[in-house]
């Protein structure tokens, strides 16, 4: 839908298009890199690309430096969804965090990609007997993939919608797929980060 949108904003002359890189950049993700070529290039069968883009770290920008993307459209920005997490000490020991009833909490991170989720919930669904023991667990799913917790009978998940500032806190283990950069704000938190390769 992006190359689609950045066609007809072009086609009818919308002005300049800024597209974001809002998230971690992964080197093996082709979406993040286009041939140089197809940058320049003037043929009506060309990629459409955006007219900049907004490039949110140095770890970033040397991806797409390595990646060799054209550097003159990209611009630095401030990556603002990480602001919170200089309110976190990484080295305090996140051991003590049990809920009310004195359990393990275990923080679920969705990802966008149904599928993703549904391993990783399943793999907790066939660790019932380990997690029925002691554990609380609470899932924050990703906003554009809600879940039916009925779909894991086997678990008791609770579902939250709360901003990750909020719980990252409260939790010394999360579970996450190895797409979401979710994952990576838990890790910068403190927490033990279980990534779950799909």
């Amino acid at each position: 839908w992006e190359r689609a949108l950045i066609y007809f904003w072009k086609k009818y002359g919308h002005g300049n298009l800024i597209a974001v890189q809002h998230a971690t950049v992964r080197y093996w993700d082709l979406r993040y890199f286009d041939d140089p070529r197809g940058s320049i290039s003037k043929n009506i069968l060309a990629q459409p690309l955006p007219d900049k883009i907004a490039i949110n770290g140095a770890a970033a920008w040397k991806m797409y430096e390595n990646g060799n993307q054209l550097m003159n459209k990209m611009i630095k920005v401030e990556a603002l969804r990480y602001l919170h997490l200089d309110k976190f000490d990484p080295s305090v020991n996140h051991s003590d965090k049990k809920d009310i009833y004195g359990m393990k909490k275990l923080l679920i991170l969705g990802d966008i990609m149904k599928n993703t989720t549904n391993s990783m919930l399943e793999l907790l669904n066939s660790m019932s007997l380990f997690l029925s023991d002691g554990w609380d667990l609470i899932m924050k799913p990703h906003p554009a993939n809600q879940i039916k917790v009925e779909n894991y009978p086997n678990i008791n998940i609770t579902i939250t919608d709360k901003p990750l500032e909020q719980l990252l806190p409260n939790f010394e283990i999360s579970i996450a797929s190895s797409y979401t950069s979710a994952s990576l704000e838990a890790f910068l938190a403190g927490l033990n980060v279980i990534s779950i390769l799909d």
